[in-house]
């Protein structure tokens, strides 16, 4: 048995050697993180971008992100991953530079996992800012929650109340309620207006 953990670890490590070199010839970082955000691997290229900077970074051995929002739809994705066969996307900022993170969350390969638990694969690559990683910013100029915060971000991005109910595990009823509380909050009565003036905060 101990001779099968030890096969199974080093053939872990030989896959995790290959996926860092093939990301990493394309820009990309890679990270293995358990449901509960402790990481597993971390990757050449993403220790470089995950520098602590005031974006997401690594804090006592898991990912993090000091605004609270974009934490726990970070620990929400990862748990859903984690336990679902899904994917999940959020964008954040995160590296040196200040640029955009768009993480790319799948179930890991069953090889990966940790005695019972499931792993999650995690994909980063740098792109333009997105709304995504403002969402704190249009909480404090219209006095959204968290929640609501992150609805209009991913409104701006162009994504749908559909495509953001499932990256975040909730019904749609519960965002269409939401973007309803945003157009009263905000004084809008068309979605398109809400992301103008989403848009013209930013």
């Amino acid at each position: 048995m101990a001779m099968l953990s030890a096969y199974r670890r080093a053939a872990a490590d030989q896959w995790l050697a290959s996926a860092d070199a093939a990301f990493g010839a394309l820009d990309e970082a890679i990270c293995l993180v358990s449901g509960n955000g402790a990481l597993l691997h971390l990757s050449a290229k993403a220790r470089e971008w995950l520098e602590p900077t005031g974006g997401l970074q690594v804090r006592q051995g898991r990912l993090w992100h000091p605004v609270a929002g974009m934490r726990d739809a970070l620990q929400g994705a990862l748990r859903q991953v984690a336990t679902r066969p899904t994917t999940s996307h959020l964008a954040t900022t995160g590296s040196r530079d200040g640029a955009c993170l768009h993480l790319d969350l799948a179930r890991a390969d069953v090889s990966l996992r940790m005695g019972d638990e499931s792993m999650v694969f995690v994909r980063m690559r740098r792109g333009r800012p997105s709304a995504l990683a403002s969402a704190d910013g249009l909480c404090t100029t219209f006095n959204l929650t968290p929640a609501e915060g992150r609805v209009l971000a991913a409104l701006i991005d162009g994504e749908s109340p559909a495509d953001h109910a499932r990256s975040y595990g909730t019904s749609i009823h519960t965002v269409r309620k939401q973007i309803a509380v945003l157009m009263e909050k905000i004084g809008c009565t068309r979605q398109i207006d809400l992301v103008r003036t989403g848009l013209g905060a930013l």
